[in-house]
């Protein structure tokens, strides 16, 4: 599975030396610099009037210092959601865009929700980001089997994966990020976000939170929807 898609690798190891505070800004440079188009971008926007410079950027380390190291995570974070999300998943009859849309909206919300908690916030906007990419695995191995089967949206989708790949995409999702070197926080919550409602204020019930909030919203694609009190007693855990 980690051959799918090696961009993610990046933000994980960029994750990590944001998180390390030995770490130097040429560290983070060092790992961005292995992906061309993630240093064209954060050199464009460095360069953007909305920072007010009268010089270019001429090196990726001024680059990031202008920017900032949260703002270039949420950067590569952007930039991994278009590289993994934008494509359509035939087999759960997901557009691209409505796929890519309800990953940016767990990633800022989960975000929000574990600074609230005080709660590692880079990690959360991880998890959010990342809590449906075990669905990219399953469509990609349904369609590499020549398997026609497609989600009927009548029926949980987690009832459904079960019955056509004998897996669910939570599980699924937090080997591929394991593999992939993501911190441990992410995998847990990523692979948890489907069980009962969690008790404790950890990544795993900011992300069955942020679920719950998405579904009730019609932004995410778990049926049947959950009732408002679901998300009341979701809040009540944290």
């Amino acid at each position: 599975m980690a051959g799918l898609f090696p961009l993610p690798q990046v933000m994980a190891r960029a994750a990590a030396k944001v998180r390390d505070p030995d770490a130097s800004i040429e560290d983070l440079a060092a790992i961005l610099v292995l992906d061309p188009s993630l240093v064209s971008t954060v050199i464009r926007l460095s360069n953007s009037p909305c920072f007010n410079v009268r010089t270019p950027s001429a090196t990726l380390v001024e680059a990031i210092q202008r920017v900032g190291l949260r703002e270039i995570m949420r950067l590569v974070g952007c930039c991994i959601a278009e590289a993994v999300y934008r494509r359509e998943l035939r087999h759960y009859r997901i557009p691209p865009e409505v796929f890519w849309e309800s990953g940016i909206a767990a990633a800022l919300l989960a975000e929000t929700l574990a600074r609230t908690c005080g709660l590692p916030a880079d990690e959360a906007y991880l998890a959010g980001l990342m809590r449906e990419i075990g669905m990219v695995v399953i469509d990609h191995a349904l369609s590499a089997e020549g398997d026609a089967e497609q989600w009927d949206c009548t029926v949980p989708v987690r009832d459904w994966e079960r019955s056509a790949c004998g897996h669910e995409h939570p599980e699924i999702g937090a080997t591929l990020l394991r593999q992939w070197g993501f911190p441990d926080g992410v995998c847990v919550a990523v692979a948890g976000q489907g069980d009962a409602v969690a008790t404790d204020a950890d990544l795993t019930a900011v992300l069955r939170l942020t679920n719950l909030v998405l579904e009730t919203s019609g932004c995410d694609f778990s049926l049947p929807l959950r009732p408002d009190a679901a998300v009341g007693s979701a809040l009540a855990g944290l």
